[in-house]
């Protein structure tokens, strides 16, 4: 994910993180890990928000990208989607079949999940 995200800025993209944890869970490692700016956090209804976060959903002039990585990988992280005690994605894989939004499917898509990984 994060050289995603840095090919993304290299080629005029803004990054944006929606989360299903609250603001206070992204602050300890979303800035450090992925180099997106609190102002471009955004938690669900209901979390605890501190205020400083924005609605990702708006509006940006330019090319769009809009991508929901489905954890799905239990061997080298986690795997959830509907019947889950971690979390559940299922209203976010509805919206984003509805919508045309990129699936990343974590197992199937990515090579290797951490960079320590051979």
């Amino acid at each position: 994910m994060v050289e995603l995200l840095a090919y993304l800025r290299a080629n005029g993209f803004k990054t944006f993180i929606v989360s299903g944890g609250a603001v206070e869970f992204m602050r300890v490692w979303a800035e450090r890990a992925y180099g997106i700016l609190p102002s471009r956090w955004s938690a669900p209804p209901g979390a605890r928000n501190t205020g400083s976060t924005r609605r990702a959903s708006r509006r940006c002039c330019g090319a769009r990208f809009a991508g929901i990585v489905h954890h799905t990988d239990a061997a080298r992280e986690y795997a959830y989607a509907r019947p889950s005690k971690i979390g559940q994605l299922d209203k976010a894989l509805v919206e984003a079949k509805a919508k045309g939004w990129t699936v990343i499917d974590m197992k199937q898509d990515w090579n290797k999940v951490f960079a320590f990984e051979p």
